[in-house]
């Protein structure tokens, strides 16, 4: 193909993807991820969002972009049901509530991403690598996440994701960020997770705040106190 051609289908493919309604999107998109492919290269702000696009969802059912490389794409609420990711690296991207049955998600690499409200359903994890991707509301039930994994993977306290019953995974609550980060393959647990609203949290964290404050106001004073009597206190 001559560059100047292989160059105005590229242009062509990209006004297309950038116009709202759905038509043609899923091909334009699929040539721009071989085309980047060939390249060796990343597709940067693909934007597929219904905030872009109008009412209703994308319709992308079926896209097939394997080896794609994502970089602050947005997919949020798309219909990406059947779609083929295997061996796709996503950073910093956004998947939030899209309809992902039965999506081929295997050998993919997902980084700094949100996949919040997903249901995996049917989805082929196989060898997926989650790497500090927001997790909060996601349905892993009858996945094959035992052989995936989570790196650092997080969620809101009181949004947990639903994991299988079968697999062993290692919680921490941080209580001040109001996380809970997830690891498979973990290590040994380093306390009993507990489940916490994020209510409840900034109660705790409030009355942890007002008792630093009163502890900081009574050595105030005793150390004011201690420089009126002339003494010092150590």
């Amino acid at each position: 193909e001559y560059p100047a051609l292989k160059q105005d289908r590229i242009v062509n493919a990209w006004t297309l993807i950038n116009m709202p309604g759905n038509g043609g999107k899923k091909q334009a998109l699929e040539f721009l991820a071989i085309q980047a492919k060939q390249d060796e290269e990343e597709l940067i702000n693909i934007d597929m969002s219904v905030d872009k696009h109008g009412p209703g969802r994308m319709r992308l059912s079926k896209l097939n972009v394997p080896d794609v490389k994502l970089i602050f794409a947005n997919f949020s609420d798309a219909d990406l049901t059947l779609a083929n990711f295997t061996k796709a690296t996503i950073d910093k991207s956004d998947f939030s509530s899209i309809l992902a049955g039965q999506i081929k998600w295997n050998y993919a690499t997902l980084t700094e991403s949100d996949f919040s409200g997903v249901m995996f359903k049917g989805s082929d994890l196989t060898k997926t690598i989650f790497k500090h991707v927001n997790l909060s509301d996601a349905n892993f039930l009858d996945t094959e996440l035992t052989k995936g994994q989570l790196v650092n993977a997080w969620a809101w306290s009181d949004r947990q994701p639903q994991i299988p019953n079968n697999i062993d995974l290692p919680i921490l609550v941080n209580p001040v960020l109001r996380k809970v980060w997830m690891n498979i393959p973990g290590q040994d647990r380093p306390f009993n997770p507990f489940d916490m609203t994020e209510d409840e949290l900034n109660r705790r964290i409030d009355e942890a705040v007002k008792a630093k404050v009163r502890r900081d106001a009574a050595k105030n004073r005793t150390w004011k106190s201690g420089d009126e009597g002339g003494s010092v206190h150590k």
